[in-house]
């Protein structure tokens, strides 16, 4: 069994639509509510351009420090100067060659260089990580082959493995808005290859503790009839589904479960909750909550102090092949409108993708995939070619286990 507490003291994101604005409401209220008291600390606000390549990718967005444009523009492309900056790079570098990040470190590293930098250098240490790198190349291998075999009159390929069940733990208000956190192009997809889709539908706005238990039932009840089955979460669904794995089920009855894909879970909750319950904030986000309409449940589990309560206890069974997925956007790439504010409101704690910090969405012993550019809404023009080629890339290698 592994405790997955250990891993963040040591160590989507919704999936939305073009059209949505925001994938979670209550960010509303917290905005709103932003105004009413003075924000935390901000760090100077630089927008230059910068084109390099990261993790095989090109990237042509603004950065906020010289020092993230040189990291990207040369040190990273090999083209050292010998200057001082590539000094404390190196030092920087050695320090993560493990990258085994902390909230601390990455703080810190923002702080003395810049926030974009820190994402760059948290994105590039992860990919160096030899399990990371090969299940990021198989993916990139995979979704160009089927890029390549992209065709209007041209099916998409048939499942791999058929008999593998995909259970979908949605993210905040999925029933309600258009955020595409019910997984419903992913579904759509995975069930034209062959493969047999479910939603777990738990409670749109409820506490993180109640839904785990609604996707720990729904476990129970598919072991008895699929013979492997991976479970997809996102965003909120994340701690949902953790808790479910690790806590409530019994080894046993977590048999049938062979990976957990974990999609920009907010596994540490995010800051933003935190905010919405210290004064004057708190004074009226109540009311706000109740003129809309909304339950505070769903916010109070996500504050740090009750997230890192049931990380502690959590035991991870060890058979589970745990996938973290993560967006980690440069500060100009973030999606404009409210993930900006909520990003900006963020960068002094560090990387972070518009809704969580990065380093919270790690889990213990998980390997990583990071796409480079990607804010917590992984708005991504190959979302549905992207989400063919990760089902097969995961299920090829459970098969190989």
């Amino acid at each position: 069994m592994r405790p997955l507490d250990n891993a963040f003291d040591s160590a989507a994101p919704s999936i939305a639509s073009r059209k949505t604005r925001t994938a979670l409401l209550w960010l509303g209220a917290i905005a709103v509510l932003a105004g009413c008291a003075a924000p935390p600390p901000e760090l100077p606000q630089r927008k230059l351009p910068v084109k390099g390549e990261l993790a095989g990718q090109s990237i042509e967005t603004t950065v906020d420090s010289r020092s993230a444009r040189y990291y990207l523009e040369h040190h990273i492309a090999g083209e050292r100067t010998g200057s001082e900056l590539d000094a404390r790079i190196a030092v920087a570098e050695h320090r993560t060659r493990r990258a085994d990040f902390t909230r601390e470190h990455l703080s810190k590293l923002s702080e003395c260089f810049s926030t974009d930098f820190a994402t760059l250098l948290f994105t590039r240490q992860l990919l160096r990580h030899d399990r990371n790198r090969r299940l990021h190349r198989a993916l990139q291998r995979e979704t160009d082959r089927l890029i390549r075999g992209d065709a209007a009159d041209k099916p998409l390929p048939e499942a791999s493995d058929p008999h593998y069940m995909l259970l979908f733990a949605p993210g905040w208000f999925y029933a309600t808005t258009d955020s595409g956190a019910d997984f419903a192009r992913q579904r759509e997809t995975l069930t034209r290859m062959g493969y047999d889709t479910r939603l777990i539908e738990t409670q749109e706005n409820g506490a993180v503790e109640d839904n785990a238990a609604i996707i720990a039932d729904t476990i129970r009840r598919f072991s008895r009839k699929a013979r492997d089955i991976i479970l997809v979460s996102v965003s909120k669904g994340g701690p949902e589904a953790a808790f479910a794995l690790g806590h409530l089920l019994a080894p046993h009855e977590a048999r049938r479960v062979s990976a957990w894909i974990n999609v920009g879970g907010l596994l540490r909750g995010t800051p933003l909750a935190d905010r919405a319950f210290e004064w004057p904030r708190s004074w009226l986000a109540r009311p706000y909550f109740l003129y809309k309409g909304w339950d505070m449940a769903g916010v109070a589990s996500l504050t740090g102090r009750r997230s890192d309560a049931r990380l502690r206890q959590i035991r991870m069974p060890a058979h589970i092949l745990v996938l973290n997925y993560i967006g980690a956007p440069l500060s100009g790439q973030v999606m404009p409108g409210r993930t900006t504010d909520n990003y900006r409101s963020m960068r002094h704690l560090g990387p972070n993708d518009g809704l969580t910090l990065l380093v919270d969405v790690l889990a213990l012993d998980g390997v990583t995939l990071v796409e480079p550019g990607l804010d917590h809404y992984f708005l991504d023009p190959l979302l549905d070619l992207k989400t063919a080629a990760l089902a097969r890339v995961v299920i090829d290698r459970l098969e190989k286990r």
